[in-house]
C-alpha cells in the first residue's frame, strides 16, 4: 500500500474511531428505556420505530439474539431504517455471517453515504477480506 493510502486510511480511521466513541456513549445512555420499548412492542408490533429501539435497546444490553430478532423485524418493516441495518450489521459480523453483514453495511450506504458507523463497519470487513483500496474508498466517501 502506498505511504499516501496509508496515511489517508489512518486519518479517516481517527475521525470515524471518534464517532463511533459518541455513538456508542450516546447508545449506552438509553439503556433505562428496555422495560418501556420492549412493552411498546407488544403493543405495536409492526411498528417499525418501536422495534428499531427495543432491538437498539437490546443490543447495548448485549442481548444479541433479542437485538437481530427486532432490528430483523424493523427492516422488514420499514427497509430503510439505516441504523437498524448497521447495528444488525454489527450482530452479522460477530456471528461471523460476513456476506450478510456486508450486505447491510451496504444496504444503509446505498440509503446515506455519509452514514460513519456503516461506513466504518463495512470497511473494517473489508480490510478483513483484503480489499483495502475498497475500504479507503468507503471510509473517504463517508466524509465528504
Amino acid at each position: 500500500m502506498h505511504s499516501t493510502h496509508a496515511e489517508s486510511l489512518r486519518f479517516v480511521a481517527s475521525r470515524l474511531q471518534r464517532t463511533a466513541r459518541i455513538d456508542a456513549t450516546f447508545a449506552r445512555s438509553r439503556c433505562d428505556g428496555a422495560r418501556e420499548f420492549e412493552t411498546a412492542v407488544r403493543m405495536a408490533p409492526n411498528h417499525p420505530v418501536a422495534n428499531y429501539n427495543a432491538g437498539q435497546i437490546a443490543f447495548t444490553r448485549r442481548d444479541y439474539d433479542t437485538a437481530r430478532l427486532r432490528l430483523e423485524r424493523a427492516i422488514q418493516l420499514r427497509p430503510e431504517l439505516v441504523e437498524a441495518h448497521t447495528t444488525l450489521a454489527a450482530i452479522l459480523e460477530m456471528r461471523g455471517e460476513i456476506d450478510a453483514a456486508i450486505a447491510h453495511c451496504r444496504t444503509a450506504l446505498a440509503s446515506r453515504p455519509s452514514h460513519v458507523p456503516a461506513a466504518t463497519n463495512l470497511a473494517r470487513m473489508l480490510v478483513g477480506l483484503g480489499s483495502r483500496n475498497e475500504a479507503i474508498a468507503v471510509l473517504e466517501r463517508a466524509l465528504r
